[in-house]
């Protein structure tokens, strides 16, 4: 790999300005708040393109960046790609089209001129479409995050690494960030350079200032870090142990060969070992105090509690089990089942649980609130464009009447952009005039002479009183030239700036020299005035002479009132249409509500769940076990009540996902995040068919083996609700 730092803009800036410092000189938030911009990322492009470095890797560590620079790209950027390479980039697409959806936010422009985003932020048929085309050389430029950097078979000549800091999780509801480790930046830099195609690799880094550079420097020559182990019993991995096991003499053989327990120094492996069985024993107590397990003449044995916990992977496994077996779920429709595991599979990010359930607020508070905020922003949308046409809301007496005049508003036969540009030009006319036609104000010579320079109006009233000032100032000069004044103060400048022996006397020549320079200053302003001013005035006369404010006003306000024709209906248009289906979704909520109440209220059942954990977290308390209760994910419910009741009560438009990505107005998430969530709760989902198929084996009364099938039943309709092909909202 061949290794190269880039200098941004920002970086030259501060060499300038003498900002380039020390470490320890500079806080940590400025460093970071450093970053290049979308014309560093250009030249970037520019500069491997003219290099014959491309394709390349661009690792940006954020989401809305990444889109935000394929944007640019698209619009601004050099077009990388030939036209049959175009082509190639057309047919591929519309073969992935064919198959399934690829997503909506799929920058096609930007993909036909050689760019694209990989994030988690897009649909998984997406990822495969980018990365198809990077395999085949049809994108030259890929903007991702670190999640590219392992486990994707998308080689480049080159990798490009924006900055040495990265998100680190939300801390006081402020994103932190820190710096990559080793292993995390020769993971990216190993990207560059194809195995069979290119003898080397490029590595680029963008520094802002010396502390990336630095940093950089610091990272390229690092080692790589050791491989640590983070094995830790947990309550499946000893549930399936103790399903074949009756003590633990063979789970400390198996610690024994743990990479965990593995270390040169034999006392410390003896320690990780030790801490191993410590955990271990800790937790077989909880299972057994819980009845997951049961003990009987030293001999340890799995309930059937004990065997659905054997099955569960990640989550809170003993919280879900006890949640299943007490029969929580029982009387869940399966659209409101998939909602509470949704909530249980996709906890929201950065909220410590807290440890009482009356904390747990109602999950559909807030529905119609977003709603209602919606709606009435459209209105005020609506009612301030009405006004441009002479119309007030309350002229109308509903929406549909609203439609119907703005579909009779006759169009202007005109060109919006001529328009706009004769409404600047009048604009600028009007103000030109009252700046020449007002009463005056402040202004010092100087203030005129920068005007002057500037092409600035400078009102009438002033300039005839500068006459005046100036005849003044001859007079008191004795002058009628006012070069003869200058000339004269240079040659009294220039007498006096001699070097002179003693402090005290050069301290007073240099007081004398300064004053003497300050009036030469002045008389040479009044000099350029002298010049000038009778050439504006006649100037501002000859304009005002041309120009009428009242014929301008008739003028701008005619052509205003088309422009606002042109522009504004379609608009209105679309914002009243977007109000009529706000007041049908509110209607339907409404009946949603009523229904979904009288089967049973959902936010009981998070109650429940909740209790099961809080109860599993004190057990654990008492065994000195250091960790929190399961974390309900409230928002992610709140989506997924959207998505289940508000596109249709009782149906099985759960399927209609992307209507929740378009309607979530303050919660909502990208496709790619939403996505995920819903694999995130499929995955769960099939975890309790297991534990559901478990109980229905062991179950020995109909009441249970009833319960067991119809949670089955439930899951796998949940399922299918969820996976089903989704239907593309326009």
């Amino acid at each position: 790999l061949k290794y190269e730092q880039i200098k941004t803009g920002a970086y030259y800036s501060a060499i300038r300005k003498g900002k380039k410092t020390k470490t320890n000189e500079v806080e940590n938030e400025q460093r970071i708040n450093v970053r290049p911009t979308i014309g560093d990322y250009n030249n970037v492009v520019k500069k491997l393109d003219a290099r014959e470095q491309l394709p390349a890797i661009f690792f940006v560590f954020s989401k809305k960046f990444s889109k935000e620079l394929v944007e640019y790209f698209a619009n601004m950027g050099d077009d990388l790609t030939t036209k049959e390479e175009k082509k190639q980039i057309e047919d591929i697409l519309d073969k992935h089209k064919e198959k399934t959806y690829i997503g909506a936010n799929l920058n096609v422009a930007a993909l036909k001129k050689g760019y694209a985003v990989h994030n988690a932020g897009i649909m998984p048929e997406q990822k495969a479409l980018i990365e198809e085309l990077f395999q085949k050389k049809l994108l030259k430029v890929v903007v991702a995050t670190e999640t590219l950097a392992a486990g994707i078979n998308m080689p480049a000549k080159t990798v490009m690494i924006s900055s040495p800091y990265k998100p680190s999780g939300a801390v006081n509801k402020e994103m932190a960030t820190r710096i990559l480790t080793s292993n995390e930046f020769h993971q990216m830099a190993g990207r560059a350079g194809r195995r069979g195609i290119d003898d080397v690799g490029y590595v680029y880094s963008l520094t802002t200032n010396s502390e990336t550079e630095s940093i950089f420097t610091e990272l390229e020559d690092a080692p790589s870090e050791d491989l640590t182990s983070n094995f830790n019993p947990e309550y499946p991995f000893l549930a399936g142990y103790y399903e074949y096991n009756d003590d633990d003499l063979n789970l400390r053989d198996l610690f024994d060969k743990s990479l965990f327990v593995f270390d040169e120094n034999t006392s410390l492996s003896e320690q990780n070992k030790n801490e191993l069985i410590k955990s271990s024993e800790q937790k077989t107590n909880v299972l057994l105090k819980r009845g997951f397990l049961t003990q009987k003449d030293g001999k340890i044995q799995l309930s059937k509690k004990g065997q659905m916990v054997s099955v569960v992977r990640g989550y809170d496994p003993l919280t879900l089990v006890e949640t299943i077996h007490s029969k929580v779920f029982k009387n869940l429709t399966p659209e409101t089942f998939a909602m509470v595991i949704a909530s249980i599979a996709n906890p929201a990010e950065g909220k410590d649980a807290d440890l009482s359930s009356d904390n747990i607020s109602p999950i559909f508070e807030q529905t119609e609130d977003s709603l209602y905020k919606i709606l009435n922003s459209q209105k005020r949308t609506i009612e301030g464009k009405l006004i441009n046409l002479g119309k007030h809301m309350s002229d109308f007496s509903s929406y549909e009447e609203l439609l119907e005049y703005l579909d009779g508003v006759e169009i202007p036969n005109a060109n919006v952009s001529e328009l706009k540009n004769r409404l600047n030009e009048l604009m600028q006319i009007k103000r030109k005039l009252s700046v020449i036609q007002s009463g005056g104000g402040k202004y010092s010579v100087f203030d005129i002479v920068k005007a002057f320079e500037r092409g600035t109006s400078v009102p009438t009233a002033v300039l005839k009183d500068y006459l005046d000032i100036i005849n003044q100032y001859k007079a008191r000069n004795n002058a009628k030239d006012i070069s003869k004044v200058v000339s004269r103060i240079e040659r009294e400048l220039k007498s006096v700036d001699v070097p002179i022996k003693g402090a005290k006397a050069q301290n007073k020549a240099n007081k004398r020299k300064q004053e003497i320079e300050e009036r030469l200053k002045y008389a040479k302003a009044m000099k350029y005035l002298d010049e000038k001013i009778f050439n504006e005035i006649g100037n501002n006369y000859s304009f005002v002479r041309k120009h009428s404010i009242s014929e301008l006003d008739k003028e701008y306000n005619e052509l205003r009132a088309t422009y606002i024709k042109l522009t504004s209906t379609d608009s209105l248009k679309e914002s009243v249409k977007s109000c009529i289906e706000i007041e049908k979704y509110l209607d339907t909520h409404d009946s949603a509500v009523e229904a979904f109440y009288a089967e049973q209220d959902t936010s009981d059942v998070i109650d429940e769940v909740y209790k099961k954990s809080y109860s599993i977290f004190q057990t654990e308390s008492m065994e000195g076990i250091d960790r929190e209760p399961i974390r309900l994910g409230a928002e992610v419910a709140k989506l997924v009540y959207k998505w289940a009741y508000l596109n249709g009560v009782h149906s099985d438009s759960m399927a209609n996902w992307r209507q929740l990505v378009n309607f979530g107005g303050e919660h909502s998430l990208d496709e790619g995040t939403m996505y995920r969530a819903i694999l995130q709760t499929h995955d769960l989902l099939s975890q309790i068919s297991e534990v559901a198929q478990i109980g229905k084996d062991n179950s020995k009364t109909p009441e249970d083996i009833a319960y067991y099938t119809d949670l089955l039943k439930k899951t796998t309709i949940a399922k299918k609700m969820l996976i089903k092909e989704p239907v593309i909202v326009s």
